[in-house]
């Protein structure tokens, strides 16, 4: 995995929700843009992200990243199928 940057564009997974068949899931993918990395020597830092979403922007902190695009409030490299 790449490691990531001040600058660099990535997808932040929303908050999801409970399905109608009972199942919980995953919220749609946001643009985001890291603005900090936290402990930039580990091999998968947490980073602080500015989240562009429908509406407005806001600012989330020390978010995990999660190569499965399935847990809600992470983030993961952008990619065109999210």
């Amino acid at each position: 995995m790449s490691l990531p940057g001040v600058g660099a564009i990535v997808h932040y997974v929303a908050k999801g929700a409970e399905a109608g068949d009972g199942k919980w899931r995953p919220g749609p993918c946001r643009a985001a843009i890291v603005t900090h990395v936290i402990e930039p020597d580990k091999i998968d830092p947490y980073v602080d992200l500015t989240v562009f979403e429908p509406n407005g922007w806001r600012v989330d902190g020390a978010v995990k990243n999660d190569v499965t695009r399935t847990v809600d409030e992470t983030w993961h490299w952008a990619m065109p199928d999210c």
